[in-house]
């Protein structure tokens, strides 16, 4: 047994001498429980040679020499070690051998022992990606459970773990040893405890400067197990450490950081001597000065060890949901969702009495609270429904009344809905339902206008319900396809990820009364209506998105394709359905239609005066878009209700609204006249039909608007009117991202959306519920992207600030957590007549390598993929050079709401409406040098850095004056430069081939110091691609070369073998495109 043993009791756990039985007795018992004889007494001569314990004290509590006869038994005469009794020894023998006894009567572990444990445990990205990896023995796995669960059980005994050496005082970082060479790493840490601060309501109601708090902010911190680490090569501990004290000394540059004080001792319930509990900590306000920095510890959020990335660390709580998933091994992908800050736990878990508002920049978690806060209510639903084994909620029986008009002036917000009951409701009025009342299933509804967004977050809410226990069974296995209509969805097809075009398409189809759109008897279209057919708006990039990271596993590759080979089938039968169909005569009036086809007819006088896309926002937003108008019999508002709007809401044309509403009647005859329709029409249509509904077939109970600011106030009285508990609807967004053509939206105008939905409608009934929101709750912190870039976009809201100060919400100015690399102005990509295609050719290969070179490693990104190149629209996408469609290609509408390590803005100004609107910006610029000069004279305080080497160079654009008629377009050119820029993480490349229309804001820019300004020459000669490429090994440069090789990009390919340092590839890749040239030469003269 010692031979095959081999020293190693992990190796070979049933054969180490150091375990003991039922009865506490160890190998040295059992020697001494029998009978004298020779074997005896060489088993018991051998233990003692192998340095097996005799001081193991058994459940009898005796040694093994008290069963042994002390007059004749020669086993008493075996050298001293024997008998001799080890105080130390016997504590770490007897916790070793209880682990052991533990790990093989207790195989199968609970995972709720993990649940309301004294210690909270919390775990990193990397730690739960071992615990998920196939190669990890589910052995070694339950392992690692059982010692995390006896440190949080609070007995962290010295056999258990062991504090580590040489690390800094502030850092306190212990071992688990798992066998010789496995360990686990962990920290005592400190982070927020939701369980043990005040409820939601509490902490957002408190203000930070309220001096009489009884816990301040009424947020509660503690002492925390914070497992960084599984290493299973013992001298890559030193390594490990580096990593988790790099991580903290990043960490320690975050601006935003807080003081915490100690709760005393004595304020602790003891619980043993033998137990450790956990310190709770307070925020403090105390000033910092030199006295009460002794007592105060400094929280701040961690930012990745890894120099390339400028983000904070994701930790996951080590709880029953994460072990339960450890241990049942599943096979499909799978998440949990991670640790969230304390104003986002609290959003989250809000329990609110009126719709909630949540108002953030970019990258600031909106989307996480829409999708945590919807899973949140999910799984908290079908916990009791599982337990009930039943339907829970309540359908209104009547739908409709006639109500009274609300008293305007009473408090909305104290008011309580009489017509339906809120989920957490029922249980208190389940025995007051007569018989025959229908109870319904949670149904639930996610609807943003972007597409590939939508499609995202479905699958991360995918990947959360794999990992559930409670809901994994009632969630649809199978991608399967949403049915025609809202009364055909199963149960557990919801929650739905919907855009609105679908949506508006299913109650099309759903509701009574004559259809918008011709349908079939399954409520499937009749008739082909371009942009409206059902396989219209597919995700046709989503499937790039899942591109997490170069080391993705390729074992599936044969059932992809099969799959691919499927997919295509289905594509060429759906073609032929297709073929076969009618063509409805109909055409629908996008903006693109408007303004190419419709603008030229309607405008012969004032096309030089308005820009199409000003006139369209207003017609779709006030005119006929409002929800005024949504109460018209005419579908629009009169020319006295239009001239009465406030100039606040609608900041545009005031004083020349009597000619926009004139332009707006020709748009209506022509439209009517040329059988068009324009999505107003179909919201209007399916709102009446909807309205007049006496008896639900379906019914939908909460809604998650995301991206707000995309939706008309028209599309939003409508999920109004949809909702049925519409105070428990969730609405997020931003409007310094309101890039929708045709939208004109402020957070501030939905309170007022809110009490005309509940006084003015009151005749529709289901209005009279609906509370008014008090305040919109605020995200400003930047957890995406780092300072680097948010200074260029804070500089892009200034303009906006200055320009269109009422078309967004003000919000205060976000610095950044941490410091980045400055974003880059491709300087060199002019493309005028006299550059020769063959350095065109050469510049387009350089983007190519550049973003191929800088593909990473890197952490888990929740909406998005590594790299991306945004372009302005379809027809600027169609014209990105082959070099580059290796890449993303995403349009900066596409790109709303997901995120990227690293984007490529690809003329963004070639291709913008705007064109010398552009120098009203080099106005803004000179006004800001002169101001800075001037205050520079008294005081520095509130002034930017400006560079006034910038004017000194030549060719400088020509300033305008801002002309608040003439250049309103800029206001949506500004907001789509925001959105783009705010994609990235850590890389913003901004190349651009218009010298003319980008020269005032890449002047603004190195004006400011915003920019690094890369030439061609240090393209070429590679004297700033380190800055790229520095995270590409010689390897990686080689594998993007074989890829631009399979798709014939030879030029590409040679630059990339050539830094790979592979200079034979690099000559035959150069071969390739020389005969390649060489073909296209010979047929260019046939």
């Amino acid at each position: 047994m010692f031979y095959i043993d081999g020293g190693d009791p992990e190796k070979y756990p049933i054969l180490d001498p150091a375990q003991i039985n039922s009865d506490g007795d160890g190998l040295f018992h059992l020697v001494a429980k029998a009978k004298y004889t020779v074997t005896s007494q060489k088993a018991t001569e051998l233990l003692c040679d192998k340095n097996v314990s005799a001081s193991v004290l058994n459940k009898e509590g005796k040694l093994p020499k008290d069963y042994l006869n002390s007059k004749n038994d020669i086993r008493l005469q075996t050298p001293a070690r024997a008998n001799k009794m080890d105080v130390h020894k016997v504590e770490e023998q007897e916790g070793q051998a209880e682990e052991k006894n533990k790990g093989k009567e207790d195989l199968q572990i609970d995972p709720r022992v993990f649940d309301n444990l004294e210690w909270e445990v919390e775990c990193t990205a990397d730690v739960w990606k071992i615990l998920q990896d196939k190669k990890v023995l589910p052995e070694l796995k339950q392992r690692i459970i059982r010692k995390i669960l006896l440190l949080a059980k609070g007995e962290w005994t010295t056999h258990l773990c062991k504090e580590l050496r040489n690390t800094p005082p502030t850092i306190k970082l212990y071992e688990v040893k798992l066998s010789k060479a496995s360990r686990i790493i962990f920290e005592l840490a400190i982070a927020f405890s939701p369980r043990l601060s005040q409820n939601a309501e509490q902490r957002l109601q408190y203000a930070e400067d309220e001096e009489d708090q009884p816990v301040r902010g009424g947020r509660i911190y503690s002492e925390v197990i914070r497992v960084w680490d599984i290493v299973f090569d013992h001298d890559k501990i030193f390594k490990s450490v580096q990593r988790i004290i790099k991580s903290y000394s990043r960490g320690e540059k975050c601006k935003v950081q807080k003081k915490i004080k100690g709760v005393k001792q004595g304020q602790i319930k003891a619980a043993g001597n033998n137990r450790k509990i956990p310190m709770v900590f307070l925020e403090s306000n105390l000033d910092a000065d030199v006295n009460s920095l002794e007592n105060l510890h400094r929280y701040y959020p961690l930012e990745s060890s890894n120099e390339t990335e400028n983000h904070i660390l994701k930790f996951y709580n080590f709880d029953s949901n994460l072990v339960s998933n450890v241990l049942q091994n599943l096979k499909v992908k799978l998440d949990i969702p991670f640790k969230v800050t304390d104003f986002e736990h609290a959003i989250i878990n809000l329990k609110s009495k009126a719709p909630i508002l949540l108002l953030g920049r970019s990258g600031t978690g909106k989307t996480i609270c829409c999708l945590y806060r919807l899973w949140s209510q999910f799984v908290s639903y079908w916990t009791l429904a599982v337990a009930a084994d039943s339907k829970l909620l309540p359908r209104c029986q009547i739908f409709h009344q006639n109500y009274g008009v609300v008293d305007e002036n009473r408090d909305s917000e104290e008011e309580t809905s009489a017509e339906v009951e809120t989920p957490s409701e029922y249980t208190k009025n389940k025995e007051k339902k007569e018989m025959g009342q229908i109870y319904d299933h949670l149904h639930q509804l996610y609807i943003t206008k972007n597409a590939v967004l939508c499609s995202v977050v479905q699958k991360n809410f995918k990947a959360l319900s794999n990992a559930c226990d409670v809901v994994r069974h009632f969630v649809s296995e199978e991608e399967q396809p949403l049915p025609k209509r809202i009364q055909d969805i199963g149960d557990n097809q919801f929650p739905i990820f919907i855009t609105p075009k679908k949506l508006l398409l299913m109650l099309d189809a759903s509701l009574k009364g004559p259809c918008f759109f011709v349908r079939n008897d399954d409520g499937s279209l009749k008739a082909e209506v371009k942009g409206w057919s059902e396989s219209d708006g597919a995700f046709s990039y989503f499937s790039m998105l899942d591109e997490e990271s170069d080391e993705e596993d390729e074992e599936n590759e044969d059932v992809q394709n099969q799959d691919d080979d499927d997919s295509e089938d289905v594509n060429d039968h759906h073609m032929h359905n297709r073929l076969r169909k009618k063509v409805d005569p109909r055409r629908e009036v996008t903006y693109e239609v408007f303004a190419e086809e419709v603008w030229p007819r309607i405008s012969k006088k004032w096309s030089t005066r308005y820009h199409p896309s000003l006139i369209w926002m207003e017609i779709m937003s006030f005119i006929r878009g409002s929800c005024q108008a949504m109460s018209k019999s005419s579908g629009y508002l009169s020319k006295e209700e239009y001239l009465d709007l406030g100039r606040k809401r609608a900041p545009n044309f005031s004083g020349e609204r009597e000619h926009i509403y004139d332009i707006f009647k020709k748009y209506d005859h022509y439209k009517r006249q040329k059988l068009l329709f324009d999505e107003i029409d179909l919201v209007q249509n399916v709102f009446n039909r909807l309205k007049n509904e006496t008896e639900m077939q379906w019914i939908v109970h909460q809604i998650y608007v995301d991206e707000t600011q995309d939706f008309t106030e028209a599309e939003l009285c409508l999920l109004l009117l949809l909702c049925h508990y519409p105070n428990e609807m969730f609405l997020a967004g931003d409007t310094a991202q309101s890039i929708m053509r045709g939208t004109a939206f402020r957070f501030q105008d939905l309170s007022s959306l809110f009490f005309y939905a509940k006084t003015s409608m009151h005749a529709i009934g289901r209005y009279s519920c609906v509370n008014v929101p008090k305040e919109v709750h605020q995200l400003t912190d930047n957890y995406r992207s780092h300072a680097g870039i948010l200074s260029l976009a804070s500089s892009i809201l200034d303009l906006m600030v200055e320009f269109f100060p009422e078309s967004f919400d003000r919000l205060t100015k976000d610095p950044g957590l941490f410091p980045g690399p400055l974003p880059v102005l491709l300087e060199s990509c002019s493309f005028r007549q006299v550059i020769t295609e063959n350095i065109h050719l050469m510049l387009n290969n350089d983007l190519a390598v550049l973003l191929r070179g800088n593909m990473r490693k890197t952490s888990h990104i929740e909406f998005g993929a590594h790299q991306a190149i945004l372009v302005v629209n379809e027809a600027a996408r169609d014209n990105v050079p082959d070099e580059l469609h290796l890449g993303l290609i995403l349009t900066i509408y596409e790109a709303k709401g997901l995120e990227f390590n690293d984007i490529l803005l690809y003329n963004f100004f070639k291709d913008s409406q705007a064109t010398k609107e552009w120098r009203v910006v080099t106005d803004f610029l000179e006004k800001l040098a002169t101001t800075n000069e001037q205050s520079n004279l008294h005081s520095t305080e509130g002034l930017v850095s400006i560079n006034e080497d910038v004017f000194k160079l030549g060719d400088r654009p020509r300033p305008l004056a801002f002309d608040p008629n003439q250049h309103k377009v800029l206001n949506s050119e500004l907001k789509h430069l925001y959105t783009a820029v705010t994609r990235a993480r850590v890389n913003v490349w901004i190349f651009d081939e218009d010298l003319d229309k980008r020269a005032p804001m890449f002047e603004y820019f190195k004006a400011r110091n915003l920019t690094r300004n890369v030439t061609s020459v240090e393209v070429e000669n590679d004297s700033a691609g380190w800055k790229f490429a520095e995270e590409s090994s010689t390897e990686q440069w080689l594998q993007r070369g074989g890829e631009f090789m399979k798709h014939s990009l030879y030029e590409v390919a040679a630059k990339c073998f050539n830094r790979g340092k592979n200079y034979h590839m690099e000559k035959i890749a150069k071969a390739h495109q020389s005969a390649l040239l060489a073909s296209r030469f010979v047929f260019f003269f046939l």
